[in-house]
């Protein structure tokens, strides 16, 4: 699950769905923050999420999907934010 933030749902997203989720038991989802260029990773252990925070320069790591490494670089390269 991925969730890309935007000014209007931000909150939202990063609040009500997390409860979601957390009821769903997913076991992990990742938040999208193109205005900080981060990307939060949500992975559930002992039925509450821990974060782990991933800048610009930094490559990701899934700890669900093993071997899935981004280098976020290419991500947010040309990415331009306007609110």
């Amino acid at each position: 699950m991925i969730e890309i933030l935007s000014p209007a749902t931000a909150s939202y997203d990063c609040l009500e769905k997390s409860f979601k989720y957390q009821k769903a038991k997913v076991k992990e989802y990742w938040i999208v923050d193109p205005f900080t260029q981060k990307i939060y990773i949500r992975t559930l252990e002992n039925d509450r999420y821990t974060d782990k925070v991933y800048a610009k320069t930094e490559v990701l790591e899934s700890q669900i999907l093993k071997g899935c490494n981004i280098n976020l670089l290419n991500i947010f390269e040309d990415v331009e934010v306007e609110i």
